[in-house]
Parts: C-alpha cells; sequence; structure tokens
C-alpha cells in the first residue's frame, strides 16, 4: 500500500524482481516514457507482458487493450480485467478503470466515477493515480475547476518523482523543485524499511515506544536552552521506527472510498474502509509525536478524516462483532454436542455427525448462524454478502430450477381456479385458490430446499420464512414455511391424539384404521372440519410424508418423515388387529377368548367404543347360551 519512489530506480528494479506488481507496472511505464531511463518500449512492453503472465490484473487489462503479447486485442477484456483487480486492491487496476471511466474506454463516460477511482488508487500511494487527480481538479473533469487542488496533488505526484507532474505545474506556469533529494537518507528500498517494523529485532512494543516518544519535540525545546536538559537516552533519535512506519504510509489525500456500479468495487467497499481507516490510525500514531509541520499537516488531515469515518467505522465494526460471535457461538455449541467418544448429538434426537468422529458444525447451526447474518443490523456487511453469493452460486441452478417449478404449478392452479369460475369474481373461491397456489408451490419447492440442504450442510427449512426470502431473495417463502410448519404440527396433533388416547372429536377421528387410512392418503378423516384449508393440509402432509429421507440434513423433514412413519405403523397394527377382533368376534366360542381380545383392543389407543360393545353384545349371547 506504500508510496514510492519512481526516482530510486534500483529499488523499483529489486522489488519488481521480488514480485512487487506495482513496482514492475511503474518501471514499465517508465521505460515506456523514458523517465529516469533511456526510452525503451521494447523494454515496456515486455515488462508488462510477464507481469500480466505472473496474473497482475492491471498489467493484463493494458496488454489486452492494446494487443501485447500473446493477448489478443480487445478493449472489452482489458476493462474486465481492470474490474477483477479492482476487487482484490490493486492500485493499478482501480486507477486504470478510472482512466476508462473519464474518457469512455470501453464504458459510458462516467467523469465522478473516474474521479472516485482516482482517489482510491492515490490512498493507496499510486503516484499516476495522485497525477491524475491533478489533471481532473486542474481542468474540471469530473469535479469543479479548482487550480489550488490541483497543484497540491501535481507537488504530491512531483515529490514521489513523476516528472510529468512536473512539466503539468510548469504548464501552470509554477516553477518547482521536488523534494525527493531530500530523502535521501531513507533512500532504501520501501521493503528494507518496512523490515524495521516487521522484524523480530523491533517488536510491536518498540514500535509502540517509539510513536509515543517525546525525543523530536525536546530536541526542539532544548534549543531555547543555553545547555542541554536532555539524558543521553533522550538525545537518541527514539522515532526511527514511528518515522519508518510514516514512510510506508501514503501521503496523499486520504478520502473515504466511494462504491462504482461494479459488483467488484461494491464488494471491496468495506476492505477499503477499513484500509483507509487504518492508514489514518497509523499515521495519527506514527505522527503525533514528529517534530516535522508536514507530518503534522497530515496527522490533522487523517483526524478529520476519522472523524467524519466514524460512524461508518462503529456500524463495521459492531457488523464484524455480530459475525465473529456468532461464528464463535457455532464452534462452542458443536464442541458441546460432541459426547466423551467423539461424537455429536443434536438435542438428543439424533446423531448428526457420521461414525468417522466428523466434526463438522451441524446443518442446524449454520441455520442459525446463517439466520442472525442476514438480520436487518448485519445482512449489509461484507461477512454476511460473501456468504450470501457464495451460497447462491454455489446453488444457482437448484434456484433457478426452483423458481421454474414454483411458476409452473401457480400456472395450474390458475389455469382450475379460471376454469372453475362461474361467471363473476367470487373472493371465496379466489382466496381457496390463493391457499391452493402455496400449497402446490410449497410442493414444488420442496425437494429443490431439500437437496440444497443437503448440498451445502445448512438447514434452509431451520430457518425461518423471513430469513429465508432474504437468502434466496423470494417473498413467497414466508408462505412456504408456513405450509411446511402446519403439516408437521397436524402430523404430531395426530400422534399425540393416539398417545394420549384423547376423547375429541378430532381424536376419535384418527383413533381408528378407518381414520388412519383417510390421514394417510391425503383426505380429511371424517370429524375433521370439511373444509378447504383442511383438504389443502392433510393432501400436502401426505405429499412430504411420503417424500425420501433428507440424508439427515433437515431437521423438519426427518421429524415429519418418522411421525408419518410411527402413523404408518400404528395404521398396520391396528389393521391386523381389527382384522383379528373381526375374526374373534365370529367364531369365537367361549369367554376367555373375547375377553383376551378385549383387553388387547383397550391396550391399543385405538378407539374400540363401538368393537367394545359389540364383545359385551357377544359375550352377552353366549353367556345366555350357556
Amino acid at each position: 500500500m506504500g508510496s514510492f519512489l519512481p526516482a530510486d530506480f534500483a529499488s523499483l528494479q529489486h522489488r519488481y524482481k521480488k514480485g512487487d506488481m506495482v513496482a514492475g507496472h511503474t518501471l514499465g511505464w517508465l521505460y515506456k516514457l523514458g523517465q529516469y531511463v533511456k526510452k525503451d518500449e521494447d523494454k515496456s512492453s515486455s515488462i508488462f507482458v510477464d507481469l500480466a503472465l505472473r496474473g497482475h490484473w492491471g498489467s493484463k487489462g493494458y496488454c489486452h487493450r492494446f494487443g501485447l503479447g500473446s493477448f489478443a486485442k480487445s478493449v472489452k477484456s482489458g476493462v474486465e480485467c481492470y474490474r477483477k483487480g479492482v476487487e482484490e486492491g490493486d492500485a493499478v487496476s482501480i486507477n486504470s478503470l478510472g482512466y476508462c471511466y473519464n474518457f469512455g474506454v470501453g464504458v459510458d463516460v462516467d467523469t465522478r466515477k473516474g474521479l472516485s477511482l482516482y482517489r482510491q488508487a492515490a490512498e493507496k500511494g499510486y503516484v499516476l493515480a495522485i497525477r491524475n487527480l491533478g489533471v481532473c481538479y486542474a481542468k474540471g473533469i469530473g469535479v469543479d475547476v479548482d487550480k489550488p487542488v490541483a497543484v497540491k496533488y501535481y507537488k504530491q505526484a512531483a515529490d514521489l518523482g513523476n516528472l510529468t507532474a512536473v512539466a503539468d505545474l510548469e504548464d501552470m506556469g509554477i516553477s518547482y523543485t521536488p523534494s525527493t533529494p531530500a530523502q535521501e537518507k531513507l533512500n532504501e528500498s520501501e521493503d528494507k524499511r518496512l523490515e524495521l517494523v516487521s522484524t523480530s529485532h523491533y517488536p510491536a512494543s518498540s514500535l509502540f515506544q517509539s510513536c509515543i516518544s517525546d525525543a523530536a519535540m525536546l530536541k526542539m525545546e532544548d534549543q531555547l536552552l543555553s545547555y542541554s536538559s536532555l539524558s543521553p537516552h533522550i538525545q537518541r533519535n527514539s522515532r526511527q521506527l514511528a518515522d519508518a512506519l510514516l514512510q510506508s504510509l501514503p501521503s496523499g489525500d486520504v478520502t473515504t472510498p466511494t462504491s462504482t456500479d461494479t459488483a467488484a468495487a461494491e464488494q471491496s467497499a468495506e476492505n477499503q474502509e477499513l484500509e483507509a481507516a487504518i492508514c489514518r490510525l497509523l499515521t495519527v500514531a506514527a505522527g503525533m509525536t514528529s517534530a516535522l509541520t508536514d507530518v503534522h499537516d497530515r496527522v490533522q488531515f487523517a483526524i478529520d478524516a476519522l472523524a467524519e469515518q466514524l460512524p461508518v467505522l462503529k456500524k463495521i465494526s459492531k457488523q464484524r462483532q455480530i459475525v465473529v460471535a456468532a461464528l464463535s457461538a457455532m464452534r462452542t455449541a458443536e464442541k458441546e454436542e460432541r459426547g466423551e467418544g467423539g461424537d455429536m448429538r443434536v438435542e438428543g434426537e439424533r446423531v448428526a455427525a457420521s461414525q468417522s468422529g466428523n466434526s463438522e458444525p451441524s446443518p442446524q447451526s449454520r441455520a442459525s448462524v446463517l439466520s442472525r447474518l442476514v438480520q436487518s443490523d448485519c445482512v449489509d456487511s461484507l461477512s454476511s454478502v460473501r456468504i450470501l453469493r457464495k451460497m447462491r452460486e454455489s446453488v444457482r441452478e437448484s434456484i433457478e430450477k426452483m423458481k421454474d417449478d414454483m411458476r409452473k404449478a401457480e400456472e395450474v392452479v390458475q389455469k382450475e381456479y379460471q376454469h372453475e369460475r362461474k361467471q363473476e369474481f367470487d373472493t371465496k373461491s379466489y382466496l381457496i385458490g390463493l391457499g391452493r397456489q402455496s400449497a402446490e408451490k410449497s410442493k414444488a419447492a420442496l425437494p429443490h430446499l431439500l437437496f440444497m440442504s443437503n448440498h451445502l450442510g445448512v438447514d434452509f427449512l431451520h430457518l425461518s420464512g423471513s430469513v429465508l426470502s432474504v437468502v434466496f431473495d423470494m417473498n413467497e417463502m414466508p408462505s412456504l414455511k408456513s405450509e411446511y410448519n402446519s403439516a408437521l404440527e397436524m402430523l404430531r396433533r395426530c400422534k399425540s391424539y393416539i398417545e394420549m388416547r384423547e376423547k375429541g372429536e378430532e381424536a376419535r377421528a384418527v383413533r381408528c384404521p378407518s381414520g388412519l387410512a383417510s390421514l394417510l392418503s391425503g383426505r380429511i378423516p371424517t370429524g375433521f372440519e370439511d373444509s378447504p384449508s383442511n383438504e389443502t393440509l392433510f393432501d400436502i402432509a401426505s405429499h412430504f410424508g411420503r417424500l425420501p429421507s433428507s440424508n439427515g440434513c433437515s431437521e423438519w423433514h426427518e421429524s415429519l418423515v418418522k411421525t408419518w412413519s410411527w402413523l404408518e405403523c400404528k395404521y398396520s397394527e391396528w389393521s391386523e388387529l381389527e382384522s383379528r377382533s373381526d375374526h374373534t368376534l365370529a367364531d369365537a366360542d367361549g369367554l376367555d377368548e373375547l375377553g383376551k381380545m378385549m383387553n388387547e383392543l383397550k391396550m391399543s389407543g385405538m378407539d374400540v367404543s363401538k368393537r367394545l360393545a359389540q364383545f359385551l353384545e357377544r359375550m352377552s349371547e353366549l353367556t345366555l347360551a350357556e
């Protein structure tokens, strides 16, 4: 991110050889323009091609624009490369895309976006972008003409070794000698200067002590005295590390980056915001105790910028706190769910990890985290945007197929409604039709939701309808989730009627083989309200229950299938018992046999009041016969 001095030609060559792409691109431009070295366009092109082949988007875009090397000449491909570079924070790509917007190269002219991109590249210390900002203010490109500001940027670029900026100042009638030579003592390569900060010989505590050292100011104050009042320790230059840190930070105008309309720029906006903020914070930390006026100009500017940026930074920090807390809670929950033997259990219902000891987060844990990340206070955070984008890209075809199947289901119901409708609009029929639409769409969507849950390891049916709407960007999700919940709730209620041997009208309706047969076939058992809503409810419950198992990723579907299987087993058990009781009732010739069967019927959980009456009648007949 640091600035560089093109005049320090050996440093640029050294950094280029070590893999510094921005330094290499700058070196290529110096050969192309003949600045600090003899003009050599072949050498310039070879550097750009080499950088492009090594994956540098800015150089690759340049090679495509001008057809260098093996790169096909294509302005469109060049702009696409710049966009990818912007996403990765490459200063060359940001500056180049700004040029494209300013002059309509492969995109529509938008000078304000061009100016914004120049600012972003300038923040990273890219000298060509700093000079370009000067051009914009001098000529009124994307901003009102402001000569003093233009001069400021030209001088900054000139101080960093840009000879074109010196010529720009001369065109404005200003003779300027760059201050670069005054930095000869610091004219080491940037990576060596940064080594002062990063090496183990200079730990963080040393850097901190250097930043808070007031030695430089004490030395200046001491000049007022006729004798030295400073200790030998203070007389040493204690600000060496702080000064080295300042040299590594951009000295240009640091402003809050603004988004362009490209997806890449939007995705990197938060990173740019943080990068600018950290740069400003470090500038303040390293420069506060400096004894140089220009450093304090930078410190003042950084403080003013931070004051404006604080609300945004506070929001970003709060969102990241939410993300970290949610992900940490997921890891903690997984550790707690694992037993001493290494298995992972979910609420005591089922083993969610395989016997191989897989310690991956459970689908429900992932869903809980996802639910938190898409709440209104966090949904626009960089982490939430990235996670949703990756999820949608991974199952894009499934989402499109789900939407298509839901649309077809809706069309079928609409045609049926139009066919059944008589003449005038019927509100009741219309509402019934809407309910049927929702039910059919829930049927169409469920296989896709189960597939995506398995594919991504996220229990999507563990989410609320509103969260599902955000995840899939579909407004229908709340009504679909309501259908799924209603179906499971109804099946559980029927199971409870049987287990608790309740005696209400609905309970009696399902506590017999005929009632269970109706339920399992998707029809309303006699005893339930014969309404369109119940008709739809029993139909979708039957449909959902017959779907194959979802391999354990959907807790909802596993619970529904488990309840459905229990009801099927109960129906088989009761049907067999009813058949035997019929035979006993017809063939038994002794009271003991009838009594045993009566006891078995009473223990079954069926509503056997009518059948017991038949058995009592039969027993009376046998008693009279004796």
